[in-house]
Order: C-alpha cells, then sequence, then structure tokens
C-alpha cells in the first residue's frame, strides 16, 4: 500500500511505500518501493528505483540540461531515470534564482 501523505500525483504509479510530503507534486512518473518525495518537490516524467530519498525542495524532469548536469540520466525524450541507491542533491531548488 502506498503511504501517499499530501502531495499531488497526476497520471503516476506509486509502488508500494512510497511517501509523497506536503506540496510535493509527481506527474506522468514510476516510482517504485520506498521512494521518499520530499516537501515541496516537484517530479514530472521521472523513473525512480527502490529506496531513493528525493530532497525537499527538488526540481527533476523541469529542465533536462539542469538534469543533466546534476549527473542525471536523462533520454532523448527528455525522461529522467534514477536508479536504486543514488543520492540526490537539492541543486536545483524550487524558486532557486541562478
Amino acid at each position: 500500500m502506498c503511504g501517499l501523505v499530501a502531495g499531488r500525483e497526476p497520471r503516476s504509479i506509486l509502488g508500494p511505500g512510497v511517501r509523497v510530503n506536503s506540496y510535493a507534486s509527481v506527474e506522468d512518473s514510476i516510482l517504485f518501493d520506498d521512494v521518499n518525495v520530499g516537501r515541496r518537490s516537484r517530479l514530472r516524467r521521472v523513473i525512480v528505483d527502490k529506496g531513493v530519498s528525493i530532497p525537499a525542495e527538488t526540481e527533476i524532469g523541469f529542465d533536462p540540461a539542469a538534469d543533466a548536469a546534476r549527473g542525471l540520466k536523462v533520454t532523448e525524450s527528455g525522461l529522467v531515470v534514477i536508479s536504486r541507491g543514488e543520492k540526490i542533491s537539492p541543486a536545483s531548488v524550487v524558486g532557486q534564482v541562478g
């Protein structure tokens, strides 16, 4: 059973134990077991493998060049793939000027 809290998840598939924290948004994505999406984070067109934690206020899937610069795997179509055990830094923060 999914442990969804207060976020939005239109057109997404969430595995058991997934937690989408307050004000977070997950759109057109697949999150495998035990993924934690931090508060106010935004994910779009992302596949996240088991056990990955997305820090609070992180955006992934909105800027393919920025995602690639952070070392994330981005397909030609702009889909972002995050592997099991991958550490996500909170480098792209919602509202960050930069």
